[in-house]
């Protein structure tokens, strides 16, 4: 009989290393994934609960969206930024401030540091997310965020999440 597996040993022990924890793959922690991997680690976690609701990495951003009041609003993370590495916009029309108890809760839990800025659409706010231990900030730590915020938005008919956790 003609044998067609190519398996050896080395296969089966890098397998077994991997399953004991000894060797960590690009897949198996995020904070191994660049950009495009990360928009794609969220695009299979996390699904969209509106046509809007679509991750993306353009321009060394990616953004991601959250909630919708009356315009959607995104948590962007800026891995280059030397300002703030985890930005949410906020806006006078739709303010990411009425969302009860939101942003006291990413107070108690984040450093919160706003910015205010003003362009040709108004007045906006940025609110720039750090842990509060004042640690780096990783792509771990991005996803984090996504999670509290999306655990932390109250029912209400006046603004909906745009994304669930795919459990």
């Amino acid at each position: 009989m003609k044998r067609l597996s190519n398996i050896t040993e080395s296969i089966w022990s890098d397998i077994q290393d991997r399953s004991a924890g000894e060797t960590v793959r690009k897949e198996d922690d995020v904070d191994n994934l660049d950009m495009e991997g990360l928009k794609d680690y969220i695009t299979e976690h996390y699904k969209p609960l509106n046509t809007f609701a679509i991750a993306t990495y353009s321009g060394g951003i990616l953004s991601v969206p959250i909630i919708k009041i009356t315009a959607q609003h995104s948590i962007m993370y800026f891995p280059e930024s030397k300002i703030g590495k985890i930005c949410i916009v906020d806006d006078t029309i739709s303010s990411f401030d009425s969302v009860d108890g939101l942003l006291e809760k990413l107070n108690t839990h984040f450093k919160i540091k706003e910015r205010y800025g003003e362009n040709i659409s108004g007045k906006y706010t940025l609110y720039y997310v750090s842990p509060k231990d004042g640690s780096e900030v990783t792509n771990k730590f991005f996803i984090e965020v996504i999670d509290f915020l999306l655990d932390n938005i109250p029912d209400s008919p006046n603004y909906k999440k745009s994304i669930e956790k795919i459990s």
